[in-house]
Parts: structure tokens; C-alpha cells; sequence
């Protein structure tokens, strides 16, 4: 049997690296200072286990602890504890958004990119974090089918998308076999659904309905419209 790995790299585009940023990010081999220029390297090495919510909330607290927002003892508080405290210390403890994030929690779960850039937007000690970017990969020893997909993710308060190799693959299955069988309805389903996607991942629902309603005028006049303009 084959070893398989994931390995991914990516960027945190920011004003600078600050203590709440190595407390959210140091578990992902946070590399402050590279490449630089406003960009702090962040990436997943081949053997190493995911982060864990776990080790970001002990950093929490350790961090909560030592500027007093939370008090220091032997005994790591709950999360929710350590998270409405920090909550209230930025003054975001009426944010709706992350109010029902800490509610809701997967405490156990492995970190995810999209809730810790969440956190970070609104604990913000100077930090400016403006974007993630982020890609990986699987690989394994011997060739196995379909053993090296790859997938990448981008966040920002303007726009968030993820997407996988193994969607393209199933589009192009999906796509192949309704056209193949005459089946335009399906096929239709299928682009819709992704240009839906797409647009869902505009956050400001103003921008995101201006958009919707450019993309339908677009499409209406397709294929007469021969560029896009830019």
C-alpha cells in the first residue's frame, strides 16, 4: 500500500506579523518575515498532523493570560470562555457573525482557514490581515488513481472561494455525459450551480447583486458578445 501525503503552502497578506497572528496562525509553520513585503508565509509539511483547535486555543490563552484579558492558571479555560473574552477585550461581542461562530464551534475539529480568518478579522491588534491565500496537494510513494488532487483557497472580507482538482473532474463527468445524452436540462444544472457558487462567495450582498445582474445581462447576449470587457 502506497504512502499518501498532503503537503500545502500559502500567504497571509497583512501590514505585519502580531502576537494575535502567531496565536492563530502559528500552528500552520507561520513564517513571519517570508517572503516579506507585507506577506507572511504559512504552510502544511508531509507528516505532520493538521492543526488543531485545541493548540490555537491554548495559544489563546497563553496570549489572553499575559496581557490579563484572562486569568493565568494551571487549568486552560473553556473555549467558548477564551473566545468571549477576547470577544469582549476588541469590543466585537455584539458581532452577530462571530457570536454564532462560538456558539456553533468544533472544538475538536481540526482548524479551518475560513474560521481563523474570521478570528483574526475581528481580533485585530494591528495586524490588518486583508487575505488568505492557500494551495496543497496530495502525493503518495507509488501511483495511485486520482492519488495527487490538489485544491487552493483564497479569503478575503470581499470575496472567499475554494475549489478542488476533483471538481473538475466531476464537472467534466457531469457535463460529458448530459450533453452525451441530449440531456441540456442536466447540463444546464451543472454551470448554473457553478456560476452560483461563484457568486456566493461575494460577500457584500450589494456588489454580489450587481454582479448577478451583469452576469444575466452577459449571458442573455452570448454568443453575440465576443469579449469580455475588462
Amino acid at each position: 500500500m502506497s504512502e499518501s501525503h498532503y503537503a500545502a503552502t500559502g500567504l497571509l497578506v497583512l501590514d505585519r506579523v502580531t502576537p494575535m497572528i502567531a496565536a492563530l496562525f502559528g500552528e500552520f509553520n507561520l513564517k513571519a518575515n517570508c517572503p516579506g513585503k507585507g506577506r507572511a508565509g504559512i504552510s502544511l509539511t508531509p507528516g505532520r498532523s493538521f492543526p488543531c483547535w485545541e493548540n490555537i486555543h491554548f495559544n489563546l490563552f497563553v496570549l489572553g493570560a499575559h496581557l490579563r484579558i484572562l486569568p493565568d492558571r494551571e487549568e486552560t479555560p473553556d473555549p467558548q470562555t477564551i473566545l468571549s473574552a477576547w470577544a469582549g477585550y476588541f469590543h466585537v461581542e455584539r458581532d452577530a457573525v462571530l457570536q454564532s461562530w462560538i456558539e456553533r464551534h468544533p472544538i475538536r475539529d481540526t482548524a479551518d482557514l475560513s474560521s481563523l480568518f474570521l478570528l483574526a478579522t475581528r481580533f485585530d491588534d494591528g495586524h490588518k490581515l486583508t487575505a488568505i491565500a492557500f494551495e496543497g496537494c496530495w502525493h503518495s510513494r507509488a501511483p495511485r488513481l486520482f492519488g495527487y488532487g490538489g485544491d487552493a483557497c483564497y479569503h478575503s472580507r470581499e470575496f472567499v472561494w475554494f475549489n478542488e482538482s476533483s471538481q473538475v473532474l466531476f464537472l467534466g463527468n457531469e457535463l460529458s455525459s448530459a450533453l452525451r445524452k441530449g440531456n441540456t436540462g442536466h447540463a444546464s444544472t451543472v454551470v448554473i450551480t457553478e456560476i452560483l457558487r461563484l457568486l456566493d462567495g461575494i460577500q457584500d450582498e450589494a456588489a454580489r447583486a450587481k454582479v448577478r445582474q451583469y452576469v444575466a445581462g452577459f449571458l442573455t447576449d452570448y454568443p453575440a458578445v465576443k469579449d469580455v470587457p475588462i
